[in-house]
């Protein structure tokens, strides 16, 4: 029997939340496996060759999290918190946050996410949309707070970041300056340009980088 490692994600006949769930059924019979294999050489599961190192190709972002948090939110619903499944998915959640350099900046707020909302979200409910509104809604508080913290306009910061996200490229300390309700004075003015840039960088990092698009989560 042929069997094929590279496929094109987007030509699967799945939904990803389906997906994610066969995936973690998936890993559920490699744990079986190697539980058994020493204790019963005839287990049917033996000669099977699970391919683990396919499932750690995804990207794994933040869209990536929320489709295990959908497949966790109906396990929950299926088979209770307590059942091996969602067990089994929400360690996977907190092992990849823990691990992965990437989300460990973001684990907090996706914690948030899933104590807060996740708990009051019904088995039908779109996890994607859910989690795409408290993001913003988190995003937009966080972006409010640095605006007045460092005394700076939100609609040209917002500017500034945008093109910054873009590029890759920070911006001209003139734009920094130029975003500030009341400029530094000359001996300010590179300090306080530095601290705004820091602070931009350390926001879209959060917010902005390794997300995914939730959109098809």
């Amino acid at each position: 029997m042929a069997s094929y490692s590279e496929f094109d994600p987007a030509t699967l006949p799945l939904s990803e939340q389906d997906f994610e769930g066969f995936k973690s059924k998936y890993l559920d019979l490699e744990t079986i496996r190697s539980k058994k294999v020493d204790d019963e050489e005839d287990s049917p599961l033996v000669d099977l060759d699970f391919e683990l190192e396919l499932l750690r190709r995804d990207e794994i972002n933040v869209a990536y999290i929320v489709a295990l948090i959908a497949a966790l939110n109906v396990a929950v619903h299926a088979e209770g918190a307590e059942s091996r499944k969602a067990k089994a998915t929400a360690q996977r959640i907190n092992d990849l946050l823990r691990d992965q350099m990437q989300l460990r900046l973001k684990r907090p707020l996706i914690e948030g996410f899933m104590r807060d909302r996740l708990p009051g979200l019904g088995r039908e409910d779109d996890i994607a949309t859910a989690f795409a509104i408290y993001w913003d809604e988190a995003r937009a508080h966080a972006f409010a707070e640095l605006c007045a913290q460092e005394g700076v306009d939100e609609e040209r910061l917002d500017g500034v970041m945008r093109r910054m996200h873009f590029t890759g490229k920070p911006p001209l300390g003139q734009e920094i300056v130029d975003a500030m309700i009341k400029p530094p004075g000359i001996l300010e003015r590179k300090k306080v340009v530095a601290r705004v840039l820091q602070a931009v960088g350390d926001f879209i990092n959060l917010f902005d980088e390794n997300i995914g698009d939730l959109a098809e989560t």
